[in-house]
């Protein structure tokens, strides 16, 4: 290959450097033009901006005087008719003064002189008295005879233009009318336009300064500036300019006035703006030297690039030889070079046995038709001056032999040449199957796992969503027995053979089998519907394979399995649901010690049903969406109401009425129980209350669950309700059952004292069901007994009923108890019952639960039939 770059020859190098000094005198030459236009557009800036100025400043200074003028003529036409029609004196002026004064926001102070007496009010309207002020007032104007301005005056302090007009009264009497126009306008004009640099006066025609800023000096001076343009810039060179500014060098501009006799300077010192152009210039060489330094610096650092390069072309040719994939660099379609490890790949000794074939002549094309799109596409896009890449197999020009390949390429930035780079991925290839077969594999077993068998169930499914298959996952018994006993490496032959033998049982059915870890293998049977027999045959035949002897460790073993069986579509649509599913069913049928077991949603505590009932039990109880019915409770002595049991129930919106069997176990189970306990109490309370403002007075019965005994709050909560409602504990009566008594016996005692001291009663409830103790029954603090409804129903036709029941009413009695019988439908039973000696019946032959107001009817209809 020829070198990208020759060496430069003597002529060359002169050329480079003579290029390098004409771009420093261009650069030169170039900064002179700019500098000193830089400073003509200054100096025009600066004249036009003293221009605007004085005309600015002339405009604003004229608008004002207009203001002192108009109320001067006011001030002089009202003296001038009353003047012609009567004699008018000192009330008269001031009365004048005042009013012009009033609306005249401008001048400082308005005054009358007539024969020789000062009469003057200041912008408040207060008469002004100094005597000194108006013996300078006179004397300036006396000086100023004709003119409308006079020098400026002292007054309080501060310099003030007198602008005066004379007028003729009657008698030949002649009258001053003027005003005292303020100096501070000027120096907030100044402020404003001039920011610190420059100076502005304003100067009567003929010269006289009326007002200067910054420098005050000349106010007061009878001196006067000659009137043509070129004789204010000599003469006022250092008119009112601080001492620092003052010199010959000013930029200056006049404006006369076409109304009033004055005209307007506005003057800026040349350094206002000279200064910043040296300082641009001075900027601009310090560029130019650094021009001419990177200049310098280019050339010099030219040899040593083209230096560089040829040591990197030496470098790249040795990278190219000594890189250990296959580099081709083909041009006009041919290979043109090719390096060491190249032709190591493709079966050759040196790079002339390459030199002009075909890249594609090494490409084996026996490939797909869309491959060879995907190759086509690569290979014209390296053409077309991008980058490519395409895995396919290239054929050894030795011998023919095949190999995959990783082919590279991009087009290089000079002629039509490409880079292509080979890298033999066979041995990689065969490393990413055995990874990807360890990931979709057990080691132990070589059977599929977890992961490979939901992918399978899940294709299944997408392949053919009609056809119905079962999961079955396996669980082998006293498999851990197996491992104590024998040892791991024992249980791992186990395994081994168990996975050989479901392996070869499933060969025949289409069916595939997986281990899912531990001893726990999996079956996915396709084709197979829910039916009893075919499921109890499946498992069967799992069962039988599963149980034929396994001789290991010298001797043999009989195993046996829990099958748990799940179906689709029945069970779930995708492999997640079915492997849940049959799980739950495993280990239920482990837990029952059944062969198998075929998913129930009943039996299963984790299911998205049980899920969504949750979390609408959760929005029920924030929402008030429950209810309570009450049951009523008759003395058997008197058949008076004694009271009535609040019975939970779940008006669903969707779901209809719920019964408590179906959410309250679930709730015991959570932490929902707090907060339903605590509604069905309010709720209860609420309910009471409302029954004693209507003069019904009944006491309510509530359940407490085992998790209630257990809770710390519970009667703090219980002791808050009745204060919020109002109603005495004596109103509330709590039944706990002998289970939830027994759960936790001592904390369950505990709770039970602290709600008795709050003076509620307590009931043991469904007695006869539990397996308490006289003994422990006998330390609680319970005033009620409630038999339960088992020994009840039948107590009129069993007489074993009857002798528990009897005998449960004796021993209660004896404690002091008072005995509920729950669950009488019958009127055998209530007479029955009657002659036992039973305090208190509750059941449907008295009533059904029902709402609090329709037991409020039905007991006042209960009261009109006993009457």
């Amino acid at each position: 290959m020829q070198s990208f770059f020759a060496p430069l020859n003597r002529r060359e190098w002169r050329t480079v450097s003579l290029l390098g000094l004409v771009l420093c005198i261009g650069a030169l030459v170039l900064l002179a033009w700019e500098s000193w236009g830089d400073y003509a557009q200054s100096r025009r800036d600066t004249e036009t901006r003293a221009h605007s100025a004085a005309g600015i400043l002339e405009s604003h200074f004229g608008v004002m005087l207009q203001q002192s003028k108009a109320s001067i003529d006011s001030v002089a036409e009202r003296l001038l008719w009353e003047g012609r029609h009567r004699e008018i004196g000192a009330a008269d002026y001031l009365e004048a003064l005042r009013a012009s004064i009033s609306v005249d926001p401008q001048s400082n102070a308005l005054f009358v002189i007539i024969d020789g007496d000062v009469w003057m009010v200041d912008n408040r309207a207060r008469m002004e008295g100094s005597l000194p002020l108006q013996a300078r007032l006179r004397s300036t104007l006396a000086e100023s005879a004709g003119h409308a301005f006079a020098a400026p005056i002292l007054r309080h302090g501060e310099w003030q233009v007198p602008l005066a007009y004379r007028y003729t009264l009657n008698k030949n009497r002649e009258m001053i009318v003027g005003a005292l126009v303020p100096y501070t306008h000027l120096q907030r004009i100044f402020a404003w336009m001039n920011k610190g640099s420059g100076a502005i006066g304003i100067l009567r025609n003929d010269g006289l300064p009326l007002m200067c800023a910054p420098d005050t000096r000349l106010h007061g001076s009878t001196t006067k500036l000659a009137l043509s343009a070129s004789a204010v810039a000599e003469a006022a060179q250092d008119l009112c300019l601080p001492p620092g500014q003052r010199g010959p060098d000013i930029v200056y501009a006049t404006a006369a006035s076409e109304q009033f006799p004055f005209f307007v300077y506005f003057g800026i010192p040349k350094l206002s703006y000279e200064r910043p152009w040296v300082e641009r210039l001075g900027w601009r060489l310090a560029s130019f030297l650094v021009y001419g330094l990177v200049i310098g610096l280019c050339v010099a650092a030219l040899r040593r690039l083209v230096r560089r390069l040829i040591d990197d072309k030496r470098f790249y040719r040795e990278l190219f030889d000594t890189v250990n994939d296959g580099l081709l660099i083909v041009e006009n379609g041919r290979i043109s070079s090719a390096n060491p490890a190249a032709c190591a790949l493709l079966g050759v000794h040196d790079e002339a046995q390459l030199a002009g074939r075909s890249p594609v002549s090494l490409l084996d094309l026996d490939v797909t038709a869309d491959e060879r799109k995907v190759i086509e596409a690569e290979i014209n896009a390296m053409r077309n001056g991008g980058r490519g890449r395409f895995d396919g197999r290239l054929r050894l020009a030795s011998t023919g032999e095949v190999f995959d390949a990783e082919v590279r390429g991009a087009s290089l930035p000079h002629g039509a040449a490409q880079l292509l780079a080979i890298r033999d991925v066979s041995e990689e290839r065969r490393y990413l199957a055995q990874q990807e077969f360890l990931a979709s594999h057990d080691t132990l077993t070589e059977l599929p796992n977890r992961y490979a068998l939901m992918r399978r169930i899940d294709a299944r499914i997408a392949s053919a969503p009609a056809v119905s298959l079962a999961v079955c996952v396996l669980d082998l018994n006293r498999f851990k027995e197996i491992n104590d006993t024998l040892g791991h490496s024992v249980g791992d032959q186990v395994l081994q053979a168990m996975g050989e033998r479901l392996a070869q049982w499933a060969k025949g059915r289409d069916a595939d089998v997986a281990r899912l870890g531990g001893d726990e293998l999996a079956l996915l049977v396709p084709g197979m519907e829910r039916c009893l027999n075919v499921v109890a045959e499946l498992c069967a035949g799992l069962t039988t394979r599963v149980g034929l002897p396994l001789p290991v460790a010298g001797m043999t073993l009989e195993l046996s399995a829990s099958i748990g069986v799940a179906f689709y579509p029945e069970h779930g649509s995708e492999a997640n649901e079915l492997m849940r599913c049959a799980e739950v069913a495993m280990y239920d049928a482990k837990t029952r010690r059944v062969p198998h077991r075929v998913y129930d949603a009943d039996l299963d505590d984790y299911s998205r049903e049980r899920l969504a009932l949750y979390s609408e039990l959760s929005h029920a109880i924030r929402d008030g969406g429950l209810a309570l019915h009450y049951q009523p409770k008759q003395s058997l002595h008197d058949g008076s109401i004694v009271g009535v049991e609040a019975l939970l129930r779940w008006p669903h919106p969707q779901r209809g009425m719920i019964a408590p069997g179906a959410f309250v176990p679930l709730a015991e189970n959570t932490e929902l129980i707090r907060p339903l306990t605590a509604w069905v109490i309010d709720a209860a309370l609420r309910q009471l209350a409302e029954w004693r403002r209507q003069d019904l007075h009944l006491r309510c019965a509530i359940n407490l669950s085992a998790r209630n005994l257990l809770d710390p709050g519970l009667v703090e909560s219980i002791e808050a309700a009745l204060l919020r409602h109002g109603v005495p504990a004596e109103s509330l009566e709590f039944e706990v059952t002998e289970s939830a008594l027994m759960e936790d016996p001592h904390a369950a005692l505990e709770c039970l004292l602290r709600i008795h001291a709050l003076g509620a009663r307590l009931a043991i409830d469904d007695y006869g069901t539990g397996y308490s103790s006289l003994a422990y029954l006998k330390r609680l603090p319970v005033q009620t007994l409630k038999i339960d409804r088992t020994f009840v129903s039948q107590l009129a036709v069993s007489q074993p009923d009857a002798i528990i029941v009897g005998s449960t009413i004796t021993l209660a009695h004896n404690f002091g108890l008072t005995v509920v019988a729950e669950g009488v439908e019958q009127a055998a039973d209530h007479d029955a019952l009657v002659r036992l000696g039973c305090d208190v019946i509750q059941g449907y032959l008295l009533a059904r639960p029902m709402p609090a107001d329709a037991l409020a009817s039905w007991m006042l209809e209960r009261t009109g039939l006993t009457r």
